[in-house]
């Protein structure tokens, strides 16, 4: 009879803790994209651009903010009722390369450096460098909106201006893996 009890409660503790690890499991495999986001903000605000490009699938990142530049350059062209010129998309792979880098990805995560204005140097006819005028004197705030997609994975996290809510920046992060999220697209607030 003792035999019985203590079997029992063998096979009662070994469920529990089953139990717990499945729990566990699927509760880090929910939280995680939440934790990636704040481990990119933490990145961010510390100025650790290593520790967050991490999370940066740049090439992804590169390439669909090419595709926006560029959509938004044909709309504005139509809107002028010109042709779309093809020329543009030698400055925009030159503006997505120089800016889409670490620092660049930081400053516009966090809000903290606004992109002024750009300064391409131009020597006999060829674009060189692409130049970010960044400026630092104030820190922007910012309302942040974390949230699943449309299954589990996708994550958007939201940033909007508090003083100007109409622009907001939609960065998307893609699941590798059971746990680990990166930063596959960002979508920019263009306006109308």
């Amino acid at each position: 009879m003792q035999l019985h009890t203590e079997n029992s409660s063998v096979r009662f503790i070994a469920i529990s803790l089953l139990v717990f690890l499945a729990v566990s499991f699927v509760g880090y495999w929910y939280w995680s994209p939440y934790y990636a986001a704040d481990q990119i903000k933490n990145a961010v605000e510390s100025g650790d651009t290593t520790k967050m490009s991490k999370f940066i699938d740049f090439p992804k990142v590169r390439l669909n903010i090419q595709r926006q530049i560029n959509n938004q350059i044909d709309i504005k062209l139509q809107e002028f009722q010109q042709m779309p010129v093809s020329s543009h998309i030698q400055l925009v792979d030159r503006l997505v390369r120089d800016l889409i880098t670490e620092e660049g990805i930081a400053a516009l995560i966090s809000g903290k450096n606004k992109l002024s204005k750009y300064a391409s140097h131009e020597e006999h006819g060829q674009l060189k460098d692409v130049v970010p005028q960044v400026k630092d004197d104030e820190p922007c705030d910012v309302e942040v909106e974390k949230k699943y997609g449309d299954d589990f994975n996708r994550f958007y996290v939201t940033l909007t201006g508090k003083d100007e809510p109409e622009d907001k920046v939609l960065i998307t992060l893609s699941r590798e893996g059971f746990f680990f999220w990166r930063v596959t697209n960002v979508l920019l607030p263009f306006g109308a």
